[in-house]
């Protein structure tokens, strides 16, 4: 993260940074996710929008938790 300074007090503060964002298919291609979560992600992912990492797994992760019916 970068740090940006208060002027009025001084001090650093946390500023988040921007994350890369990828399509649907970037992220189906890539080896960071296994075939089932890849799986996962083909079926709850817009074909069109733009997903960071973190995104995809937290997708991932909510699905694996639901509770099955």
């Amino acid at each position: 993260m970068s740090r940006k300074a208060n002027p009025e007090t001084n001090e650093t503060q946390a500023r988040p940074q921007a994350q890369p964002a990828y399509t649907k298919a970037q992220i189906l291609k890539s080896n960071r996710f296994t075939a089932i979560q890849r799986h996962i992600l083909h079926a709850a992912l817009a074909e069109d929008g733009l997903y960071s990492l973190e995104e995809a797994a937290e997708t991932i992760n909510q699905i694996m938790k639901r509770e099955v019916r």
